[in-house]
């Protein structure tokens, strides 16, 4: 069974909602997905 692409969506509403970034990069075998979120501090 083929996915929907949903989950890819919801991966990428949540790494842009915390200002993150998510990229397709082709290769030569196929295609990779990077994502990149920054970190978080809080002092408590």
């Amino acid at each position: 069974m083929h996915g929907r692409g949903l989950g890819l969506y919801l991966v990428k509403e949540i790494v842009e909602k915390y200002g993150g970034q998510i990229k397709a990069v082709k290769t030569a075998t196929g295609t990779k997905i990077e994502l990149a979120i920054p970190e978080i501090k809080r002092v408590i």
